[in-house]
């Protein structure tokens, strides 16, 4: 197995992206500069590498632009086995 992962947009608005950093700041005035940045990970489960053409398909499906980076922060997932309406769906 080959995963590759793929870097997407930002996960929330520039609005939220701004209440959070607030809200952060008020409650650890010991902080200093906070910066909060989320942006959707694609994890793509391959048998083999992609080549070029499949991996530009890969970005024009998902809305991305380059291969994941990495860089400071934490991955935010669900719990195992969580159903959401979404994967309901999907499953029916």
């Amino acid at each position: 197995m080959h995963p590759v992962l793929i870097q997407g947009t930002s996960a929330l608005s520039e609005f939220r992206l701004k209440q959070l950093t607030e809200s952060l700041s008020t409650a650890r005035s010991d902080l200093e500069d906070i910066r909060i940045k989320a942006e959707f990970v694609y994890i793509l489960q391959t048998n083999e590498p992609l080549n070029e053409a499949s991996l530009n398909q890969s970005y024009r499906l998902l809305s991305a632009k380059t291969l994941f980076k990495q860089s400071d922060g934490f991955f935010v997932t669900p719990r195992k086995a969580t159903c959401s309406p979404w994967s309901s769906k999907a499953t029916d």
